[in-house]
């Protein structure tokens, strides 16, 4: 019971400040996301000290600068895979750093749409390295008492950078903007460089003695040789993991084919509920009804901010699964009334005006109930429903699958709007989240409070899912 006590109280402010470090990073690449949205308006400026392009661009070519981002993320994570095996997570995490100074350098001076799309999938594809390279990182230094609060550090700032985005895309021209987004990075630079640590398990297969040293700081005591039998033990164990893997499982293997199914259906509502293209295209979508697009699009990137905190609180209380329905059925209702309002703007109704307030209403509560449900539910069942011998295999799959949806729904949302009408992209939304529904009361499993076995006795439909 003692050294129970010991391990719950002992407090190491080194470990936090590490993960803050490092997600700094992150802040700043999660704008990647959202910088079309205060910047397309002005690519369609026939202003050339607005545009620096010096003609508007089509809608075709919105379609690309929005979606080419998702293309870089099925990509370059697979090229760049094994480089923090090779040179170490601290070395990764400053390359990445200059990467994105480079490419987000060449973006904000750039004046063809060439070097645009060059760009964008680049940066696309190093942000969802970052996603990756951090969350192995974060997980690596943390112990088992704090490492959900690790989890929980990554997550906050993946989604303060949406609001970072949209307030500085607010106040700045497009130039400028692009490069006030890379200062948190230039910041986590510095600390990286100066302050924060090697992985241990990184060291304990390169240098046992700075592995030592490393966990020393990381744990705040003296004897930490338990701490490196065990890391030593849990790399011995994924080696063996990844020798026994094999990708064809995923299809042969029946519980294996039907986690992989159960993700994809749970990444395809997530990502077709319309999220990637609201965060994209929310200023523009706003501006079209003669509202500030920028002004709705901060209100929206904080209520993200917002319930990012709200759902790490409720999740462990209410249960995945009841979420998820109170998030499909939530999503639905507001695409829908979203649908509805612009189909009559459409057509012209009279006194429509009148009501200008109600999509902003409605993208708001929108995001309020992905926030809860879809935002975290779909990725969550992941690293629950593979077993340790496929995760890898399954959850780069499926994390393939997410970015071509993205890819899909960024891409295609502009060119449908422009050509069938605005209504119609909500629609469709609306249509897919109430299929959520039904998805989720029939085939989502509730994995709360259950091992990893009890969970495979889900899938094999010998214990009821809720």
């Amino acid at each position: 019971m003692l050294c129970i006590t010991e391990k719950t109280t002992r407090f190491n402010i080194y470990v936090y400040v590490s993960a803050i470090a490092v997600n700094l990073t992150l802040l700043s690449s999660a704008t990647t996301i959202v910088w079309t949205s205060p910047v397309i308006p002005q690519l369609y400026s026939n202003d050339s000290n607005v545009n620096p392009l010096g003609e508007p661009i089509t809608p075709l070519e919105e379609s690309l600068i929005g979606g080419l981002p998702y293309i870089g993320g099925m990509i370059v994570p697979i090229l760049l895979c094994r480089l923090c095996d090779h040179i170490g997570r601290k070395k990764t995490m400053l390359l990445n750093i200059l990467l994105h100074l480079v490419f987000f350098g060449i973006l904000a001076f750039a004046r063809t749409l060439y070097l645009y799309y060059i760009t964008r999938i680049m940066l696309g594809g190093l942000f969802f390295y970052v996603l990756t390279v951090n969350n192995i990182y974060c997980t690596e230094i943390a112990e088992d008492n704090n490492r959900g609060v690790m989890y929980s550090v990554l997550v906050l700032f993946h989604v303060t950078g949406f609001p970072y985005g949209y307030i500085t895309g607010f106040y700045f021209p497009l130039k400028i903007y692009t490069l006030v987004c890379t200062v948190p990075m230039i910041l986590s630079f510095i600390l990286i460089l100066l302050f924060i640590p090697e992985s241990p398990y990184y060291l304990a297969k390169t240098d046992e003695g700075k592995a030592v040293e490393v966990l020393r700081k990381l744990r705040n005591k003296d004897d930490v040789s338990k701490d490196l039998e065990m890391i030593k033990a849990t790399i011995q164990a994924v080696s063996n993991a990844n020798e026994k893997a094999n990708w064809k499982m995923l299809v042969t293997d029946p519980l294996n084919r039907k986690a992989t199914l159960i993700c994809f259906g749970a990444m395809f509502l997530q990502e077709a509920s319309g999220i990637p293209a609201v965060i994209a295209f929310n200023g523009p979508i706003f501006n079209s009804v003669g509202l500030s697009g920028n002004f709705v699009s901060v209100l929206l990137g904080l209520v993200r901010c917002l319930f990012g905190f709200v759902t790490v609180v409720i999740v462990k209380k209410c249960g995945k699964r009841r979420l998820m329905l109170v998030s499909t059925s939530g999503t639905c209702a507001t695409m829908l009334v979203m649908g509805i309002y612009f189909y009559l703007d459409n057509i012209g109704f009279e006194g429509i005006q009148d009501f200008v307030l109600v999509p902003v209403v409605c993208v708001l509560l929108f995001m309020s109930f992905y926030g809860v449900g879809l935002g975290i539910g779909c990725v969550s069942l992941q690293g629950e429903l593979f077993p340790d011998d496929m995760k890898n295999a399954g959850v780069s799959v499926v994390n393939i699958w997410a970015s071509f949806l993205c890819f899909i729904v960024t891409f295609g949302f502009p060119l449908m709007a422009h050509y069938l009408g605005m209504y119609w992209p909500f629609i469709l939304f609306s249509v897919v989240c109430g299929l959520g529904v039904a998805f989720t009361y029939w085939f989502f499993p509730n994995t709360e409070g259950k091992s990893f076995l009890e969970i495979q006795e889900v899938l094999r439909g010998t214990i009821r899912k809720s």
